[in-house]
């Protein structure tokens, strides 16, 4: 078998997008979980921008066995925002993994002009109505600079849990101050996804920073995506091995039509990352040991 097919067995895919959500997506969640197995995957969580996903995967496990299929939830305004309520059920449902707000992230408006939606490359399937074009957009800090209390109401809840944390499309100041509130609260698992694309970029001396904090730096193969292509693969490897392979994971954050579907891509991005020198033990503890170390441990 070819060595990036090789490496496709056993994979952990945390991060990627399937419908039914209110963004365009290529596959639905059965599509997404049949191509995965077929693949060899070991693990695929299921991802909503607009609502939870864990009482859909038993249904899910059902039309798709021989493969781990856990759910997650994200918390944009369709879930209440910061809701501790919203995750309170989410675990109860057995989400793996809880994201802070993604597409209604003040920074997110800050950097789009809007909410909801990635600008007008990525639109909402639905018009999006008014009192959405006037909110304010979800941050996890008072206008003092401290945390919520429903913020840390929710690490308390995932730190109890043993869930993981996804900092989601929070600026450099609130991922700052979400990981220190992770440090208090106990929590264990705790990542950045996407760390050098252009709307949550997190300069790479604060990578490392973070890193040695206990947040692991997760490089989406849409970093390198011709509809973001935020940087070049010899650049990103050079970050990973800054940050330390011990400290890094792989997902594709893939799922809208304007990309290949979520499986070649990982296969590409797996293949890329060879051609810059990552050797197969490494491209194994970025796909496989470290996302494990995130849902199963």
């Amino acid at each position: 078998m070819r060595q990036d097919l090789e490496l496709l067995q056993g994979a952990i895919e945390i991060h990627v997008h399937s419908g039914p959500d209110l963004l365009p997506r290529l596959l639905n969640h059965a599509e997404l979980a049949r191509m995965a197995r077929e693949a060899g995957y070991r693990a695929v969580v299921l991802k909503s921008q607009n609502q939870g996903t864990a009482d859909r995967v038993p249904f899910i496990r059902m039309v798709v066995p021989d493969i781990d299929i856990f759910g997650s939830i994200t918390l944009n305004y369709s879930v209440g925002g910061i809701n501790p309520f919203a995750v309170n059920a989410a675990l109860g449902f057995g989400a793996k993994i809880v994201w802070m707000p993604t597409i209604d992230a003040r920074h997110h408006l800050s950097y789009f002009g809007g909410l909801g939606q990635f600008g007008s490359s990525i639109k909402a399937e639905r018009k999006l109505p008014e009192f959405y074009r006037t909110a304010k957009g979800l941050t996890v800090l008072s206008e003092a600079g401290a945390l919520l209390p429903e913020v840390r109401d929710i690490l308390d809840l995932i730190a109890s849990s043993g869930t993981a944390l996804g900092f989601g499309h929070l600026s450099l100041p609130e991922m700052m101050a979400l990981a220190k509130g992770c440090q208090d609260a106990g929590v264990k698992k705790m990542f950045i996804d996407h760390p050098d694309l252009a709307f949550t970029k997190v300069p790479l001396d604060a990578q490392v920073e973070l890193s040695r904090k206990g947040v692991k730096m997760n490089y989406v193969a849409a970093e390198i995506s011709p509809r973001f292509h935020c940087i070049t693969p010899p650049e990103i490897v050079k970050n990973m091995r800054q940050v330390g392979i011990e400290n890094s994971l792989i997902s594709t954050d893939v799922g809208t039509p304007s990309n290949p579907n979520p499986i070649e891509t990982m296969r590409s991005y797996v293949q890329i990352l060879l051609e810059e020198g990552l050797t197969p033990a490494e491209v194994k503890v970025l796909l496989h040991e470290n996302p494990a170390a995130l849902l199963y441990s």
